[in-house]
C-alpha cells in the first residue's frame, strides 16, 4: 500500500498538468462549434471538393461537421485519444524506467515486498489516473456539449465513445510498461513509446485513405474505437473488445512474467 500511495504521489502533478491542459482544449475547441454549425450549408458544400477517402480518413465521411458528433469526432475525439494515448504510454513506460534511470531498482527490490506486488502497485496506479482522465475529460466534454449543442444527442452514445477511448489509452499504458522492462533507458523507451502511439495513429489514417489499406485498420487500437462507427452503430464491436482485451492481457501477463523472472540490475 505505501508503494502504490508513493507512485500515486509521484505521478500526480504530471496527471495535473494533463487534466487541466487537455479540459481547456476540449473547452476551446468545441466552444468553436457554434459558428461551424451556423455555417452549415456553405461547409457542407466545401467538403464535398474532398475526395471521399480523405474525409473517411479523419472521421469526415460519414457524419457532417456540422453536427455535434461530426464535428467532435474529426476535431475533439482525435486530439482526445491521441493525447491521453501518449500520456497513457509515457505513464506506463516511466513505471519502471525512471526507476532504472534514477537507479533506485536495487533498493525498491530490497524492500520486503514481493516483484509481483511491486509491479501491481505501478499497474493499479497508471490505470487509475488514466480512468479518472477520462472520467475527467468525459464530464468537460458533456458540458461542453450542452452548452453549444443546437439539437438534441445521445449521452449514452458519447459515454460509450469515452469507453472505447479509455479502452485503448489502457492498451497503450500496457504496452507502456512492457516497453519500460525491455527497454531499461528512460529516453529511449520514452521516445520509443511516442513514436509508437504516433506510429498507430499513422496507420488509422493510412487505413482510411484506401480500401487496399483498409486491412491496416486491424493493427491499430485507434480504429478498434472509432468515433464514428460508434456514433453510427449506437456501440461498440464486440470483436474489437475481445481483440483489445487480449492484446492487455497478453501485455500485462509478458510484464509480469518478465518482471518476475529477468535479474534487473
Amino acid at each position: 500500500m505505501n508503494l502504490f500511495k508513493r507512485e500515486l504521489k509521484k505521478n500526480f502533478v504530471s496527471f495535473l498538468i494533463w487534466s487541466i491542459t487537455l479540459s481547456l482544449l476540449v473547452i476551446l475547441t468545441m466552444s468553436m462549434f457554434t459558428s461551424v454549425a451556423k455555417s452549415s450549408a456553405s461547409l457542407d458544400q466545401f467538403m464535398k471538393q474532398f475526395p471521399p477517402s480523405m474525409l473517411k480518413a479523419f472521421n469526415l465521411g460519414t457524419l457532417s461537421i456540422t453536427s455535434i458528433f461530426g464535428y467532435y469526432s474529426s476535431k475533439v475525439g482525435l486530439l482526445v485519444i491521441l493525447s491521453v494515448g501518449i500520456y497513457a504510454m509515457i505513464l506506463g513506460c516511466n513505471m519502471f524506467a525512471k526507476e532504472f534511470n534514477e537507479k533506485t531498482m536495487e533498493f525498491l527490490q530490497s524492500k520486503p515486498i514481493t516483484r509481483t506486488s511491486i509491479i501491481t502497485s505501478k499497474i493499479c496506479c497508471y490505470t487509475i489516473y488514466v480512468f479518472l482522465l477520462n472520467v475527467i475529460l468525459f464530464v468537460v466534454t458533456y458540458f461542453s456539449f450542452e452548452s453549444v449543442k443546437t439539437s438534441s444527442y445521445s449521452v449514452k452514445t458519447l459515454f460509450l465513445i469515452h469507453v472505447g477511448y479509455f479502452i485503448a489509452e489502457i492498451t497503450f499504458a500496457n504496452i507502456g510498461i512492457l516497453i519500460s522492462l525491455i527497454v531499461k533507458n528512460q529516453k529511449s523507451s520514452v521516445s520509443l513509446s511516442l513514436w509508437f502511439v504516433l506510429g498507430m495513429y499513422f496507420i488509422y489514417i493510412l487505413a482510411g485513405l484506401s480500401d487496399k489499406a483498409d486491412f491496416l485498420k486491424y493493427f491499430t487500437p485507434f480504429k478498434y474505437v472509432d468515433a464514428t462507427d460508434i456514433v453510427t452503430n449506437g456501440y461498440i464491436k464486440t470483436e474489437y473488445v475481445i481483440i483489445l482485451i487480449c492484446v492487455n492481457v497478453i501485455a500485462v501477463v509478458s510484464s509480469y512474467v518478465i518482471y518476475n523472472h529477468k535479474d534487473i540490475e
